[in-house]
């Protein structure tokens, strides 16, 4: 017996392979969407758009989207329903898509996986002339390492890090999902 694609009807599952894990709430959504201080002429990177509950909203507040989603079922239904909008959708693995060829300045947002929140922050960083700002959605304790000072428990080479090449900051703790 071999696995079916789900239907767009069929209920989606969460792939534990991609770290996938989805925003649902829409008093949270509304709240990480204020918190990204969006005008009408910025254009946005969205790192993982999932089913779009940010991707959405983002786009009635910003002059354009671009979108990367890996997920083989997400990226053709976000296309699909993405279609003569000001979003486009990316299907391509985010550590491999070319930063390079961004046009820049962009502002970043995503709900980061945590098995490859590292990778994306490095990558970002690594072409940070090209974003004014990066906005994530990340694990607690995973924020907590990022934003941690000399002396904490939690900091270490990823404070380090980070903090060398930018000024991080925790905007609000998501709680109750």
């Amino acid at each position: 017996m071999s696995k079916s694609r789900p239907r767009s009807s069929e209920v989606f599952f969460p792939k534990k392979s991609l770290g996938q894990h989805f925003l649902v709430d829409p008093r949270i959504r509304e709240r990480i969407i204020a918190a990204c201080d969006l005008t009408k002429d910025d254009v946005v990177l969205e790192i993982g758009p999932g089913k779009g509950a940010l991707t959405r909203p983002l786009a009635d507040r910003v002059k354009k989207v671009l979108a990367i989603e890996k997920d083989n079922f997400l990226a053709p239904q976000l296309k699909k329903e993405s279609a003569g909008t000001n979003v486009a959708i990316e299907h391509a693995d985010i550590l491999k898509y070319p930063f390079e060829q961004l046009p820049a300045p962009m502002k970043v947002v995503g709900n980061l996986p945590y098995n490859i929140a590292t990778p994306i922050i490095e990558k970002v960083l690594a072409f940070r002339h090209k974003f004014s700002v990066f906005y994530m959605t990340v694990q607690l304790e995973y924020g907590n390492r990022i934003v941690a000072r000399p002396g904490n428990k939690e900091y270490g080479s990823l404070s380090c890090f980070v903090q060398y090449y930018a000024q991080a900051q925790k905007l609000f703790k998501i709680v109750g999902v």
